[in-house]
């Protein structure tokens, strides 16, 4: 790939194009990108020693030149986009997993990174830059893949860093509330998630969950929806167990029934949407369902460890919503103590901190509020704000790891601890700071030196 827009990423022989963007201006470093090997320059003003075209906006020059190499890499390669506040990264990961299971050789894309052929190759963003999208979709290609079905976040819809690109289907899982620090107004959040209806193409069909309430912003011409009612697949039944969930369901005229790997109302949702998406590219219903039994979270998304008889469960969830249902699912589902870990970001959406604690405090029998990534915010403001929302039976610990150790010292057998907020990450972020961490790794230390005792 020649084109790059990042001058620590030039090599020799590429060409550097100087955007000008929010907080940078490309132009301030062209003299770096000639340094590290640049032989042309595409800029909007200036003279430099090697081959420059001056250009009236350099950002829709690179819209222009990324559209024909998309055009020309992925005119056979089937795209799929999926939006909405939670469940973007369970349902784009089903997908992925259904087609390859079904033959169908897929790649995935999105806060996990970007899996192909079982293997991740890290990203910069839940949806990258327009230059980095067009050199993994250009690597899918050359391992094979036929479709690649990616994550589309409202800050990559915002910022148009798909533009160029047109998709043969979409979903739209649920929209609450997250991000209004950036987006200010769920008016406003909504209307960013309604951008990617810009970029179907003309025959292209979106999935939209049928009982979320902003549904009907999302249906259009070529929707087909999935809910409890008034739904082209309407959900008759579902019964969870502490491992798995057994669903009833009618479609195109036929009713069905299977057994899923995983529990959740919302991850049944995600399994329903990434059904029916994968149906409508042939495959029919009877044969993706007996692939399905094969189907489990990524990591990092409702990942079950046990722990001497009580089960830690770590989970990404870091909205109200996210955490309102990930306790509504394991409530019913415990026998001992159910215990809430949750933390909140800095320089983010102030509102959801007080909500967050109180939902982890007024459902759990035990809160422990704590830190995620603080980023530019001082921990004691986010600190602050996270504790105008807790309850008696809560607890805030700075320190996540310690956060961690004291939920996982409370455990008794039948007992479930939901870490919730970060996943599978494996730093925290403070300031300029990255700090090591993973969720995973601390209760894994945890088994370890238990069982050296």
């Amino acid at each position: 790939m020649s084109l790059k827009v990042d001058s620590r990423k030039v090599k020799k022989g590429d060409t550097f194009i100087a955007i000008r963007g929010l907080t940078e201006d490309g132009h301030k470093y062209i003299e770096d990108a000639i340094k590290n090997g640049a032989t042309k320059i595409i800029c909007e003003e200036g003279n430099y020693s090697v081959e420059t075209l001056i250009v009236e906006n350099t950002k829709d020059y690179l819209d222009k030149e990324i559209k024909k190499l998309f055009d020309e890499t992925l005119e056979d390669m089937i795209l799929i986009g999926v939006t909405g506040t939670n469940g973007k990264t369970t349902t784009t990961f089903f997908i992925y997993e259904l087609f390859n299971l079904l033959g169908f050789k897929s790649a995935v894309l999105g806060t996990i990174g970007f899996y192909v052929d079982k293997e991740i190759i890290p990203t910069s963003n839940t949806t990258p830059g327009q230059i980095e999208l067009y050199e993994l979709f250009l690597e899918a290609k050359k391992r094979g893949c036929k479709a690649v079905v990616m994550e589309l976040s409202s800050h990559s819809l915002y910022h148009d860093r798909i533009k160029g690109l047109t998709f043969d289907a979409a979903a739209f899982t649920n929209l609450t509330q997250d991000h209004l620090d950036f987006h200010k107004t769920m008016k406003e959040y909504k209307n960013t998630k309604l951008k990617i209806l810009n970029y179907l193409k003309k025959d292209a069909f979106i999935v939209v969950n049928n009982d979320d309430k902003y549904s009907k912003d999302f249906i259009k011409e070529n929707s087909i929806t999935l809910g409890k009612k008034d739904s082209n697949l309407i959900i008759n039944e579902i019964n969870l167990f502490k491992d798995s969930s057994n669903v009833k369901f009618n479609y195109e005229n036929k009713s069905y029934e299977i057994n899923l790997n995983f529990n959740a109302d919302f991850n049944v949702y995600n399994f329903l949407t990434a059904l029916m998406i994968v149906n409508k590219f042939g495959f029919d219903v009877d044969n993706i369902l007996k692939v399905s039994d094969k189907l489990y979270y990524p990591e990092g998304r409702n990942e079950k460890i046990d722990v001497f008889g009580a089960e830690v469960i770590i989970d990404y969830a870091h909205s109200p919503d996210a955490v309102n249902k990930m306790i509504d699912t394991y409530r019913p589902l415990t026998r001992g103590k159910l215990i809430t870990l949750t933390g909140c970001d800095g320089s983010r959406d102030r509102g959801k901190r007080p909500k967050m604690a109180r939902i982890a405090g007024e459902k759990s029998d035990f809160a422990i509020l704590t830190h995620t990534h603080p980023f530019d915010e001082d921990p004691d403001h986010v600190k602050k704000d996270v504790l105008k929302g807790a309850t008696k039976n809560s607890i805030f610990i700075d320190d996540r790891k310690e956060a961690i150790r004291k939920g996982l010292n409370m455990l008794e057998k039948g007992d479930t601890l939901l870490l919730l907020g970060m996943g599978r990450e494996t730093y925290q972020t403070y300031g300029k700071e990255i700090r090591p961490h993973s969720d995973y790794e601390e209760v894994m230390k945890f088994i370890k030196d238990k069982n050296k005792k």
